[in-house]
């Protein structure tokens, strides 16, 4: 977990290029999608400590964007739902919140995956799939 809580900080500073604009603004988005990752990590003293460093950040931040009132206005929106949940509870209410600041921080969320017929992990008959896409193929191709 120490290293996680290291990785949160080295995110948080990345966070701040955002108004730098380019390849920098590219890396602090990167570094706010996985922040936001954290936000739902398996364990609940690094998804609390993740949301307080995150916090820490908008509040430094706020305002650094362009002086337009209305990316305040969403930063406190993000603001306001990061001191609002309880971040050590359950995996599906802290999922709720952290899909509440993709729209805040002007982010897109991620596509969820669709989960496949059996847990198996095994492409059912009906389902379409690609045979270069499979791991079986890519085993066959390479003569293993």
């Amino acid at each position: 977990m120490a290293k996680l809580m290291a990785l949160v900080q080295v995110l948080c500073h990345l966070a701040g290029l955002r108004s730098k604009g380019g390849a920098a603004a590219a890396a602090a988005d990167g570094a706010l999608h996985a922040l936001l990752m954290l936000l739902v990590n398996k364990y609940p003293k690094v998804r609390k400590y993740a949301a307080e460093q995150l916090y820490v950040r908008l509040l430094t931040l706020g305002g650094d964007d362009d002086g337009d009132g209305d990316a305040d206005e969403q930063t406190e929106v993000a603001m306001e739902v990061l001191s609002g949940t309880r971040w050590d509870a359950d995996v599906g209410v802290v999922k709720a919140a952290r899909a509440r600041l993709y729209a805040p921080l002007k982010l897109t969320p991620p596509v969820l995956k669709a989960k496949r017929e059996g847990g198996d992990g095994v492409v059912k008959a009906g389902a379409a799939a690609d045979e270069h896409a499979s791991y079986a193929s890519l085993v066959d191709t390479a003569g293993y």
